[in-house]
Order: C-alpha cells, then sequence, then structure tokens
C-alpha cells in the first residue's frame, strides 16, 4: 500500500512546541481560536515545521463573527510559515469574496460534532467544500461503526473522483479512521502533540504515525485492513 501523498499535522497553540512534533510530523497546525493574540504569535513563530492554521468558529460562539474570523486567516496566510489556512465551510460560504484575498492554500471544512450525515450529504458537503477551497475537509462524529465505514467509503469516492480530500470520523467508534483513513485517500492527518490537549477519540502524534507506518507495512496480516477490504475496493498495494 502507497500513501505518498498523506501527511501528518501536530496540533499545538504552543508554537514553541514546535521541536517536539519534528521526528512525526509534517505540519504544526495552530488553531487561532485557542490564544488571546494569534497573529502576534504566528509573528513570533520559528520553527522549522510548515503551518496549517485554522480558525474555526466555537459552539455558542457570539462574540467574533464569520468576517472577523476570514480576515483573521487573510493576515495569517501573508506570514511566510503559514502554508496552508483552513476556514470552516460555513464562514467561506457567507464570505466568499473576502476568503478569496487567502494567500496560501486553502483547506475547507465541516464540521459536525454530534453525527455522522448520510453518504449523500456528505458528498454534498465535499462539493461545496471543495468547489471554494484547495482541499476539502470533513469532521462528523461516528456513533457506530456502519458510520465510521460510510466516512471511509465517502474518503475513497471523493479519493476517486480527483478531490484533494481529508476526512476522519470523531469518537470511539472512529477511532480506527484515523490511522485507515490515509489509506483511502485522506491527505492530512490530525494527531495532538500530547495527552493533556487530547479529545475523546484522538491519538497523540507520535502513536498515530507509529500506528500508519505499521499498517502499511503490515498489508494484508492487519487484520483491520482485511475486514474493511471487504466492504470497499482494495487500496493499491
Amino acid at each position: 500500500m502507497s500513501i505518498d501523498d498523506f501527511t501528518l499535522a501536530a496540533i499545538t497553540s504552543t508554537l514553541s512546541q514546535e521541536s517536539r512534533a519534528r521526528s512525526c510530523g509534517d505540519y504544526v497546525e495552530f488553531p487561532m481560536s485557542s490564544v488571546e493574540d494569534p497573529l502576534t504569535a504566528l509573528q513570533e513563530y520559528e520553527g522549522e515545521l510548515p503551518l496549517i492554521v485554522t480558525n474555526h468558529p466555537k459552539p455558542r460562539d457570539t462574540e467574533i463573527d464569520s468576517v472577523d474570523r476570514i480576515d483573521a486567516l487573510v493576515q495569517a496566510s501573508q506570514l511566510d510559515p503559514v502554508k496552508i489556512v483552513d476556514i470552516d465551510l460555513s464562514d467561506a460560504k457567507e464570505n466568499k469574496q473576502m476568503a478569496s484575498g487567502i494567500e496560501t492554500q486553502t483547506i475547507v471544512s465541516y464540521h459536525n460534532e454530534y453525527k455522522t450525515p448520510n453518504i449523500g450529504e456528505l458528498n454534498q458537503i465535499i462539493d461545496e467544500c471543495s468547489a471554494i477551497g484547495d482541499f476539502a475537509k470533513f469532521s462528523v462524529f461516528a456513533e457506530s461503526r456502519s458510520d465510521a465505514l460510510d466516512v471511509l467509503q465517502v474518503i475513497h469516492g471523493a479519493n476517486e473522483n480527483g478531490v484533494d480530500i481529508i476526512g476522519v470520523a470523531m469518537g470511539e467508534a472512529g477511532l480506527h479512521t484515523r490511522i485507515i483513513g490515509p489509506f483511502y485517500g485522506s491527505r492530512i492527518g490530525y494527531a495532538p502533540l500530547d495527552e493533556k490537549i487530547a479529545e475523546p477519540g484522538q491519538i497523540v502524534l507520535e502513536e498515530l504515525a507509529s500506528l500508519i507506518e505499521s499498517v502499511a507495512h503490515g498489508g494484508d496480516d492487519v487484520e483491520l485492513m482485511d475486514v474493511l477490504k471487504d466492504n470497499f475496493p482494495a487500496v493499491s498495494e
């Protein structure tokens, strides 16, 4: 199996910890909403790894509107270490002209912390994301293994259709999609630097990198891959 197009991003709100990610990570993902003065933090960044910058709306967020979030991303995209900017789909749809001022590659992302929409809905969401951004990303909550399998099927289909897709199922039932997703075409994986900031259903950076590597070299001996191959077209070895 080949995952040559896959990259791994270490999640942290403390950019001074970037050196810890170098052994496993290809990028550092920096959530702007996690610090008080994110632009200053980005301007002071002196790390080696390139940055993915996000600025997603928080649940029940009434203090920062979509225009302010997009404006912050536009400013961040002008900084040299920032190579990819991640925009929430709803913000991107509301502010298409403003978002066009972003100077880096863009991920347009959809998040659902409560459920996994059906396959038809997910495909429609991917179409909307890919029409705006360079990458289409979705992150949904899996209540069952069936939800997780739907996620993998959608990733596979989008990849086959030429979409630069990023997909993951959150929650314990979706945990394995973080490991298996790259083999179905998911372009970027995300992992917190350490357990202190890990959410349920996340795998820390070093462990995720190790597990993906193990599957890559395990081939058909990996039981989980055998199960998934029964349900979806096999990934070329």
